[in-house]
């Protein structure tokens, strides 16, 4: 939670209780998910309740990769002999 946290809140302006929302702004709420990675690492994220805002009609929607398509990657290197990167930005 603290290492979320220490990356996702320096983003986020939290209010005071009695404090007024600056016009322009909407004030929603946030949520933690928590998860159990495949090495049993435990992780926690910092996310937003997006179904609180409306979407503005010229934002283009990211799909995240699926894993089948990962080990066509790897599948695909594997029989061209061709090295993988990978990185991790946060």
């Amino acid at each position: 939670m603290a290492k979320e946290a220490k990356t996702v809140l320096p983003a986020l302006k939290i209010l005071e209780r009695n404090e007024k929302i600056p016009l322009g702004y909407k004030c929603i709420d946030l949520m933690t998910i928590f998860e159990v990675k495949m090495d049993l690492t435990r992780k926690a994220r910092i996310c937003a309740r997006g179904d609180q805002i409306d979407t503005p009609p010229n934002v283009t929607y990211a799909s995240v990769v699926t894993r089948e398509s990962i080990r066509i990657g790897f599948m695909l290197a594997s029989l061209n002999e061709l090295n993988i990167l990978s990185a991790d930005v946060a």
